[in-house]
Parts: structure tokens; C-alpha cells; sequence
């Protein structure tokens, strides 16, 4: 495995091993009005957030990474898992759908 700038949780897509990093500020403001969209389902809306959200985190540690290549790499089987790997990456625990909980440095809410 390839080392990465930023630690994060390890997450195996397709059979390809990821680090997935924590998203950045940055990312966060922008995909933050979309966040609170997700309802954990399959409507496009969700789809296009799980992408965006995992492109978003995962390609801080795998530059080269093409969006593409996670449409091929996340299903409707791992789709809430990523999501929720990506989430607890960046501190955020999924509550219920459109609802995000901030976690201390030591996982507590």
C-alpha cells in the first residue's frame, strides 16, 4: 500500500484498499448543504452525495484517484458503508438520515 498523506480509517472497496482521510474544512463547507439532504436511500440525490462525499475524502490521500473509478468501485451494497466510514472519518456519526452528531477527540458526542 501506497503511503498516505493523511490517516484515516482503511476501507476496501471492490478489492481495492483505501485510506480514507478525515474530509478537510474545506470540503466540509461545501458539501455541508448537501449533507443534510442525504437520506441513506437510493434516490439520485443520495447516490451523487455518497460519490461526492467519498471522492471527496478518499482523493485527499489518492491524488491520482479519478471520480469515475468510485462509480465503478461503490454498489448499492457498500454504498451506506462507505458513507458512514467517510462520516466517521471526519468525526461525524450518521443519527438519521439529513442529521449529523459533531464527536470529541475521543469518539463521545
Amino acid at each position: 500500500m501506497a503511503i498516505t498523506k493523511f490517516g484515516g480509517v482503511k476501507l476496501n472497496i471492490g478489492g481495492q484498499e483505501f485510506v480514507v482521510p478525515s474530509l478537510s474544512l474545506r470540503q466540509v463547507q461545501v458539501l455541508q448543504p448537501m449533507l443534510v439532504q442525504y437520506t441513506g436511500q437510493t434516490d439520485a440525490k443520495s447516490i451523487e452525495l455518497v460519490i461526492d462525499t467519498a471522492f471527496s475524502a478518499i482523493s485527499r490521500n489518492y491524488p491520482d484517484l479519478q471520480r469515475d473509478e468510485l462509480l465503478d468501485l461503490i454498489d448499492l451494497r457498500n454504498m451506506a458503508a462507505v458513507m458512514n466510514v467517510v462520516m466517521g472519518a471526519s468525526g461525524l456519526v450518521e443519527v438519521a438520515p439529513g442529521e449529523a452528531v459533531a464527536l470529541d477527540s475521543t469518539g463521545q458526542k
